[in-house]
């Protein structure tokens, strides 16, 4: 249940959810908006930090750490309100990211929502207000 319960979300919004199973911090379960299946077999046992590191830059990397620690710490749910993340093209994409502790089962679940649209949008806005 709780796994078609994860994936009606992802499909409702353009996002990812990352199922981390906190002893080994490796992604036990991934679902995703992407009609991409053959990610999810490539990355399901890798270590979140290797898979974000590939992703995002050094800085963005050590914000994530630190919202995971956080999230492991004070057992709420964390978020960070926009990351960004520059493709192999070159174009910004920009995602929110919710990390919440599960400690009944000593899982984190990564919430990443694209939100590039609207950021693009809110900067289009800004710039023609000036």
């Amino acid at each position: 249940m709780h796994q078609k319960m994860l994936q009606m979300i992802v499909n409702t919004t353009p996002s990812a959810i990352f199922v981390v199973d906190n002893r080994c911090q490796t992604i036990s379960s991934y679902y995703s908006s992407s009609k991409k299946k053959c990610v999810s077999k490539r990355i399901i046992g890798k270590k979140i930090l290797r898979i974000a590191a590939n992703i995002f830059d050094d800085n963005t990397c050590t914000l994530l750490v630190e919202f995971y620690q956080k999230a492991l710490q004070s057992n709420e749910s964390i978020e960070l309100p926009k990351i960004k993340h520059v493709t192999a093209q070159g174009l910004p994409e920009y995602f929110s990211c919710q990390l919440t502790y599960i400690p009944e089962k000593n899982y984190v679940l990564i919430y990443m929502r694209n939100i590039t649209e609207e950021t693009l949008i809110e900067e289009e806005f800004l710039c023609m207000s000036e």
